[in-house]
C-alpha cells in the first residue's frame, strides 16, 4: 500500500529504492544483493511498483525452452522491460550471453545472496561491465530507516518485552545491538516476544512428527 508520495505505509521505505529506480530510469543495468532475510525479494516487489513505466519480468532459465528467442521477441515489442534474475549467479552463463546481444528496450536487474554475488563479482564487472556504482548492498539500514522501522514496530505492537522503552533506546537496539541488519533485527524481536515461547509449547505438545519438523524450521 502506497500513499500519494509513493511511500509504502506498511514497509520501511529504503533510500536505495530511489537510487536503484534512478539507475533503471537512466537505462542502466543493476545488481542488488543481500543475505537471507534482509529484504531482497520485497525490495524487488517495491521497485516494480515505483518504476511504473517499465514492465518487470522475472526469468528463471532452463535448457528445455528457447529463452533466447523469447527475450528477442520481448525486445521487438518496443516496450521498456526489466528482466529480473533472482538468483542470477545460477543463471550466469545464460545472462552473460544475453548481455552480448543487441536487445533494445531490455534492461537487467540481477539479484543474489551476498556470498554468491561476491564469489563471481570480479567476473561480473569484467564480463557484464556493470559499474560498481550500480551494485547495491541491501544488508544494512540507514539511521533514518531505523527510525522508520521503530515507528512501524511501535505502531503495530511488535516490540514485545521492550515496548516500554523510550524511542531512542529502541532505535539504539536497531542500530547498535542489531547493527542495522534486518535479519538480526527480526531474530532479536523473535527472541524478545511471546512468539518463540508459544511455538516452543506447540512443538512440545504436537503429536505429529511432520508438524514438529515444520515448526522447527520456522526457527531457522
Amino acid at each position: 500500500c502506497q500513499d500519494i508520495n509513493q511511500k509504502f505505509t506498511y514497509l520501511v521505505n529504503r533510500q536505495q529504492l530511489q537510487d536503484v529506480a534512478m539507475s533503471l530510469n537512466s537505462g542502466k543495468n543493476v545488481i542488488i544483493h543481500s543475505d537471507l532475510g534482509n529484504g531482497k525479494s520485497v525490495f524487488i516487489q517495491q521497485l516494480a511498483l515505483i518504476v511504473n513505466d517499465r514492465i518487470f519480468l522475472e526469468f528463471n532459465y532452463n535448457s528445455t525452452r528457447d529463452f533466447y528467442k523469447e527475450v528477442r521477441q520481448i525486445s521487438k515489442k518496443g516496450e521498456n522491460v526489466v528482466l529480473v534474475f533472482d538468483p542470477y549467479n545460477t543463471q550466469y552463463e545464460f545472462i552473460s550471453t544475453l548481455f552480448s546481444l543487441e536487445l533494445p528496450n531490455i534492461q537487467f536487474l540481477l539479484a543474489a545472496r551476498t556470498a554468491m554475488h561476491e564469489n563471481i563479482e570480479s567476473r561480473v564487472e569484467k564480463d557484464l561491465k556493470i559499474d560498481r556504482r550500480q551494485i547495491f548492498d541491501l544488508n544494512y539500514l540507514t539511521q533514518e530507516e531505523c527510525v522508520e522501522l521503530n515507528d512501524l514496530f511501535s505502531k503495530y505492537g511488535l516490540w514485545g518485552k521492550d515496548a516500554s522503552l523510550s524511542s531512542q533506546r529502541k532505535i539504539n537496539i536497531l542500530g547498535t545491538l542489531c547493527k542495522r541488519n534486518f535479519q538480526s533485527i527480526i531474530l532479536y524481536l523473535f527472541d524478545n516476544s511471546e512468539i518463540k515461547n508459544k511455538l516452543t509449547q506447540i512443538i512440545a505438545e504436537s503429536k505429529s512428527e511432520n508438524a514438529k519438523k515444520l515448526l522447527i524450521l520456522s526457527f531457522v
